[in-house]
């Protein structure tokens, strides 16, 4: 599974970008996306996606599912923070996994390692922030100050997390 990213995905143009996905994907084999209506971002966060609705409309939206020969291919959800999702690679051959990060990627969906390899001051600017944060949480023991300790550590986990997901 690796994690999918889109820095110019907006309200207006998404509906065009999952379309020209499917039917890119759809030359070469049976392709379906199914649009829902859920949580917001910051409520799944926390309490899971719950149960989304189906939506006919394509522009009232919020999740999208697509699948490829019948298997789950991009789980999208989106909200005002920008998109988030998923690529089931695990699910395909090589070869197929291949051929549909290709085509996410002609249609500006890409991988979170594929975004962070595109910006080249992305992974120098999170490692001098993880170095930074583990300064200070070393000197926050070293002055005994425990929550100056738990934010330090928790800013380097944070970015250690960002830098590493997929």
């Amino acid at each position: 599974m690796k994690h999918v990213v889109s820095r110019t995905w907006n309200k207006n143009t998404r509906s065009e970008k999952i379309k020209c996905v499917v039917r890119a994907l759809s030359s070469s084999g049976h392709t379906e996306a199914e649009y829902f209506k859920g949580r917001s971002y910051l409520t799944t966060f926390f309490l899971g996606k719950g149960q989304p609705t189906s939506v006919e409309e394509p522009d009232n939206w919020n999740q999208v599912k697509i699948s490829y020969q019948k298997k789950d291919a991009v789980e999208i959800f989106d909200s005002p923070l920008g998109p988030d999702g998923l690529f089931f690679d695990e699910n395909f051959t090589e070869s197929e996994a291949n051929q549909i990060e290709s085509i996410l990627c002609d249609n500006e969906i890409v991988t979170w390692q594929g975004y962070i390899s595109q910006n080249k001051l992305v992974k120098p600017i999170l490692v001098s922030l993880i170095i930074i944060g583990l300064f200070f949480t070393v000197f926050s023991v070293i002055s005994a100050e425990f929550i100056g300790f738990l934010l330090s550590l928790g800013m380097s986990l944070c970015f250690m997390l960002y830098l590493l997901r997929r």
